[in-house]
C-alpha cells in the first residue's frame, strides 16, 4: 500500500511539473504578446490572446494549490519564490517537467 501511495505521489509531482511548464510558457508568450502590442499599438485579437493567457494561468495555478494539498512537493521543488501578487511562482522545477503537455488547446502560445 505504501507503494501505491508513491507512484500516486509521483504521478501528482508530474502533473505539477507539466502544469508550471506550460505556465512558464503561457508568461512568456504573454511578454511577446505585449510587447508586440506596444510596437503595433491597439490590436484586438492580441489583447484577446493575453487575457485568454491569464485565465489560463489562473486555472493553472488553481489546480496546482489542489495538488500540492494531495501531495506536497518534495523540499528540493519547492517554491523557490513568489510573483507580484504573492502567488508562488515554481519556475525552478518547470525545467524538469515533461515534454509531454496534457492540454495544448488552452491559452495562446507563440
Amino acid at each position: 500500500a505504501a507503494m501505491a501511495g508513491t507512484a500516486d505521489e509521483h504521478e501528482v509531482h508530474k502533473q505539477i511539473r507539466e502544469l508550471e511548464h506550460q505556465i512558464f510558457h503561457l508568461q512568456r508568450s504573454n511578454t511577446e504578446l505585449e510587447d508586440h502590442l506596444r510596437e503595433l499599438g491597439h490590436d484586438r485579437e492580441l489583447r484577446q490572446a493575453i487575457g485568454e493567457n491569464i485565465v489560463a494561468i489562473a486555472k493553472r495555478r488553481a489546480i496546482i494549490d489542489d495538488l500540492l494539498k494531495m501531495a506536497p512537493m518534495p523540499r528540493e521543488c519547492t517554491p523557490v519564490s513568489t510573483d507580484g501578487d504573492g502567488d508562488v511562482a515554481m519556475l525552478a522545477s518547470a525545467e524538469t517537467a515533461a515534454e509531454h503537455v496534457t492540454d495544448a488547446a488552452a491559452g495562446v502560445y507563440l
